[in-house]
């Protein structure tokens, strides 16, 4: 797999690994998490890896653009500060180091500061964390076309 996910050691969340992409980041919860694998039929757009935890929020280090679509892959609303109300969710997050996206079914509020991004659900339940990364294969590695060489 060319995606790691394990729990964080020293805070609670998890630890990121994109081995194609040769990056790392964090995403943190307000409790810890043993992440259990999931199907990647559980995400509307499709991911490397799925992983499914227990939390009541969900942050990331970054300032990032929510994209909120229905159960059935309807495009709902995306922004960095909204609530929306309950339902079954797919939400995607914008920019990450690896394609990000969540699955849930609780109403939600999204917030911002200058440095993270908080997912705040409205009763704490199973959230599925999807991952795919930006490539399919490591930079530096792929197969360039040989130039046309003229006789």
């Amino acid at each position: 797999m060319s995606i790691d996910i394990d729990p964080l050691r020293e805070t609670d969340g998890i630890t990121v690994t994109d081995h194609i992409e040769n990056t790392q980041f964090e995403v943190y919860t307000d409790r810890p998490v043993d992440p259990r694998p999931r199907p990647e039929s559980d995400h509307y757009f499709p991911v490397d890896a799925s992983v499914a935890v227990e939390t009541g929020s969900i942050e990331i280090p970054r300032v990032a653009v929510v994209e909120t679509r229905a159960g059935d892959g309807t495009l709902l609303t995306h922004g960095d500060c909204y609530a929306m109300p309950d339902g079954t969710y797919h939400v995607g997050i914008n920019p990450a180091p690896t394609k990000l996206y969540f699955a849930f079914e609780s109403g939600f509020s999204v917030s911002t500061t200058d440095r993270t991004t908080r997912i705040d659900l409205d009763t704490p339940g199973t959230v599925a964390l999807g991952f795919r990364s930006l490539h399919q294969t490591p930079a530096g590695t792929r197969l360039l076309p040989r130039p046309i060489r003229s006789r």
